[in-house]
């Protein structure tokens, strides 16, 4: 990936989403019947939209990171705060009653990004379960 492009989840990250209820448009989706789920281009998305969270079970929408935590703030009202400097960031959030601070640092933004909507996913499984 480039330095300048917003990084994707990953399929397992998609996945999960897919399950959480996420259904905006997305540029790239993950398909199991590649095996190799390695993100791939949604050749209509300047035309037609195609919800890849409602097509087939073998197919989940491919969102960047940003955008998955902005369905967070925007869908499930979380709150999100995200601070970093050079090689350092923390993040914190809130989904529902509780505040949740991680007490980790990660190298950079965008892991933290990735970290948090791993723990809002989970935060989004143990409440629906």
């Amino acid at each position: 990936m480039k330095t300048n492009q917003l990084q994707l989840v990953n399929f397992e990250q998609a996945k999960r989403l897919k399950v959480a209820g996420f259904d905006w448009e997305c540029e790239y989706f993950f398909s199991e019947n590649t095996k190799t789920f390695e993100p791939q281009l949604n050749h209509n998305y300047c035309g037609v939209h195609r919800d890849f969270n409602r097509g087939k079970k073998t197919e989940c929408s491919a969102p960047s990171v940003a955008l998955a935590l902005k369905w967070f703030r925007d869908v499930k009202n979380c709150e999100i705060l995200i601070a970093s400097k050079k090689n350092e960031a923390v993040y914190i959030a809130q989904l529902g009653e509780e505040p949740y601070m991680n007490d980790k640092t990660f190298p950079t933004h965008e892991a933290a990004e990735s970290a948090l909507l791993d723990e809002l996913l989970k935060m989004i499984e143990e409440n629906n379960q």
